[in-house]
């Protein structure tokens, strides 16, 4: 994955995962890596750029459950 891409979709699970002040912070400085990242990308509309990162989002969330325990099960 795109480090940029990684840094904003892990800033938009931080904005969902925690609460309050921490939330607000994650989240404005995820709409700003979005503005950012629209102007590099002409053409790109900026809502349109937003939800295909929450849907790679929902992707990376799906992959990170699907990772096995760090421990083996006992046999």
């Amino acid at each position: 994955m795109n480090p940029e891409l990684e840094r904003l979709v892990r800033l938009f699970d931080k904005s969902t995962e925690s609460t309050g002040e921490e939330s607000r912070a994650a989240l404005e400085e995820f709409e700003r890596g979005v503005d950012a990242a629209a102007e590099k990308l002409p053409g790109s509309p900026r809502d349109r750029l937003r939800k295909a990162i929450i849907g790679v989002h929902r992707s990376w969330l799906r992959q990170q459950q699907k990772k096995p325990t760090a421990i083996p099960p006992r046999a």
